[in-house]
């Protein structure tokens, strides 16, 4: 651990009093030789409530402000932290975003972290070298906390009626569900687009056949 008294991380802002590992303490990207610049800064990132604390009910009312999930999600979130890994409040957040939700729920008692993502939130999405003739299936392989937002976005994007989208999105939660098939690569990166906004991750697979 070095000591860089008085400096500041370049991406985040955060008072640079230490060093762990090569990076910043706060938002975790790595640094430079310097101890400000930050190096390999990724795209999007997500944020992870470790430990929820001595103050349950102001983290859970932290959470569902920051998330606008309902009390129920927010309080099974927040109750999560306590496994293995923590619990993900967010997906894909650009990292100023993510380092301003990680403050509030300190303030609020609880611990978070800023864990590193890689381009799109929550989104794997075919290589373009399969050919643009190729056709895909979207698959549902994560819901996220949202649930209520993936479920809006399922029933918007195919017209399915609120219990039958309800019923995919959960049964999602148990293993990968295919949502649309048979779908070209900006079909399929609209969709992304869209169930990311919510909070979930998708993949597009070769369509099966």
């Amino acid at each position: 651990m070095a000591e860089l008294t008085g400096r500041v991380c370049a991406y985040c802002g955060a008072p640079l009093r230490s060093v762990v590992d090569g990076a910043c303490p706060f938002c975790h990207v790595p640094l430079a030789a310097t101890g400000a610049a930050p190096t390999d800064v990724p795209a999007v990132v997500d944020v992870v409530l470790v430990d929820a604390g001595n103050r349950k009910i102001q983290v859970i009312k932290d959470v569902r402000e920051l998330t606008q999930l309902g009390l129920k999600e927010a309080k099974d979130l927040v109750e999560a932290a306590a496994r293995p890994g923590g619990s993900v409040v967010a997906r894909g957040l650009p990292l100023d975003v993510a380092a301003q939700w990680v403050e509030v729920i300190g303030r609020g008692g609880g611990a978070a972290e800023v864990r590193g993502g890689q381009g799109a939130p929550g989104a794997a999405l075919p290589p373009a070298a399969a050919g643009a003739g190729t056709r895909y299936d979207l698959v549902l392989v994560d819901v996220g906390p949202k649930l209520i937002n993936v479920i809006k976005a399922v029933r918007e994007g195919t017209g399915l009626g609120l219990k039958e989208a309800k019923d995919l999105v959960e049964a999602a939660r148990v293993r990968p569900q295919v949502i649309a098939s048979d779908l070209d690569l900006p079909a399929v990166e609209r969709w992304a687009r869209s169930l990311n906004s919510a909070g979930a991750s998708v993949e597009g697979r070769p369509a099966s056949r």
